[in-house]
């Protein structure tokens, strides 16, 4: 934990404390790029942003489908069980006991998830036969398909986005997947591991294999993202484009001896006020602001700020927070940066 108490400043102190964990999310190379890109509160980044995330997700599902493509085995269901009136198709059955059902068009497999199907209707283990070898070996061969298009959509989307500002925002991670090259199996993802493969082939050495590379967003920038951090980072960019100081994602404690997260905590030197600020992806609710009180009377801040992505037409929300010395500034998503600078500049006389 640590003192804070800036230089010529008169309020009380304020012992804070960063969870090492988020530290060291904020020490990835990417996700620092994220942050010093300025661009977290801009539309379009956000829908680029969202892209990514996406097709990352995308991809690492695939690799963990095909990664674990052991014992596979085909369930063929007889159309004249009884009570079953439209299920005709084939399903594959893996390992973790996800169901896939294949459609064959024009020589192409389009897998879709059938678990509840599979439950309705009972199918039991005299219908299932040994998958066809070279049936593994086309959906494997789809699933490397469908990564390297992804990727390539990944990269698409970018830089579609950076041409025509003419950046380079250098925020995607080359990988690396290790396939097998009798049934185009993955063996491994960024570090070779050796290994049988569920083929029977045995994987000694890289050599052994084939290497495909792919981009995507690393796990630290999907956490990043997923944990909403890019909202505060894009908040506090924008309190330090008005001329405020900030610390962003900090615990503080409180008279009661209970730690508080904060997700903003602002001051002005000159005019030596500080407030605080809470950032909501979604919609604030009475309860929210409730709570975020309660973590400013304990700390000791009269002011704060509820920055939220949707927008909040709720008046007794408004009334509840004013009511607390808080302002509302919603559907932050929708709008550009002046005119959150704008909004914010209003608001803040309030405070002053």
């Amino acid at each position: 934990m640590e003192l804070h108490q800036p230089k010529n400043f008169d309020l009380p102190p304020l012992v804070l404390e960063k969870i090492s964990a988020r530290v060291q999310l904020e020490k990835n190379e990417e996700v620092k790029k994220l942050i010093d890109s300025k661009l977290l509160l801009d539309k379009e980044f956000f829908y680029v942003l969202d892209t990514i995330k996406n097709l990352s997700e995308e991809i690492e599902r695939t690799i963990n489908i095909n990664k674990n493509n052991q014992e596979y085995k085909t369930i063929f269901v007889n159309p004249n069980i009884e009570g079953n009136n439209s299920f005709k198709y084939p399903l594959i059955l893996d390992s973790f006991e996800t169901y896939y059902r294949s459609d064959f068009i024009d020589n192409k497999i389009a897998f879709q998830d059938f678990s509840d199907t599979f439950k309705k209707y009972n199918i039991n283990e005299k219908y299932i036969i040994p998958l066809n070898k070279s049936f593994i070996e086309i959906r494997n061969k789809q699933s490397i398909e469908n990564i390297k298009k992804k990727s390539e959509l990944i990269e698409t989307t970018l830089w579609d986005f950076e041409n025509p500002r003419e950046i380079k925002l250098h925020i995607l991670t080359k990988n690396f997947i290790y396939l097998c090259k009798n049934c185009s199996n993955i063996i491994s993802v960024n570090e070779f591991e050796s290994k049988n493969c569920s083929c029977s082939q045995e994987i000694i050495q890289p050599s052994d294999t084939e290497q495909l590379a792919y981009y995507s967003f690393n796990n630290s920038v999907m956490n990043f993202l997923s944990n909403n951090y890019w909202f505060e980072h894009g908040v506090d960019y924008l309190l330090r484009k008005c001329n405020y100081s900030t610390k962003c994602g900090y615990y503080v404690l409180g008279h009661s001896g209970i730690k508080h997260e904060i997700d903003i905590i602002s001051w002005d030197k000159k005019n030596k006020f500080r407030f605080f600020c809470e950032c909501k992806v979604g919609v604030i609710t009475p309860n929210d602001i409730l709570i975020f009180s309660g973590k400013m009377t304990d700390i000791g801040c009269i002011k704060g700020f509820c920055f939220t992505s949707f927008k909040t037409d709720n008046k007794d929300v408004h009334h509840l927070a004013r009511s607390r010395n808080i302002r509302i500034i919603s559907d932050v998503r929708k709008k550009n940066v002046d005119c959150l600078i704008e909004e914010f500049n209003n608001n803040i006389d309030w405070v002053l």
